[in-house]
């Protein structure tokens, strides 16, 4: 799967769902278009994030490879942040070997969020 960046920006590890919603209400989606968040590029200072389309730009894409490596957990925009809280915790924890490669928001229309963790390869 590819997708392609409408607007990135870095953010450190401390940014808040308010700093998300900014940027998301800075930009114009596209009609009829799935949209998508997109973490990428993750270092011990921070990681890009980009609000996406299946629809080609100019902008270069972020592939998708295997999506056989991801969790996914399925919630609602509202409960977003909490949702990210979790799987933060649940990785401190342990209990999800996050990869830390390219993690994504499938936004559906009916205002629920498919969010995709990658995953560590385990054997």
């Amino acid at each position: 799967m590819k997708l392609y960046p409408i607007i990135t920006k870095t953010f450190d590890q401390t940014a808040t769902s308010e700093d998300f919603q900014q940027l998301w209400q800075s930009v114009e989606l596209p009609e009829n278009s799935q949209c998508y968040g997109v973490y990428f590029n993750y270092t011990e200072q921070g990681y890009d994030f980009a609000i996406a389309t299946e629809t080609p730009n100019d902008n270069a894409p972020i592939v998708l490879d295997d999506l056989t490596w991801y969790e996914k957990l399925s919630t609602k925009i509202e409960l977003l942040g909490e949702t990210w809280e979790s799987i933060n915790r649940k990785g401190k924890q342990g209990l999800l070997r996050r990869a830390f490669t390219v993690d994504f928001e499938q936004y559906q229309p009916d205002g629920k969020v498919d969010v995709f963790v990658s995953i560590m390869v385990h054997c």
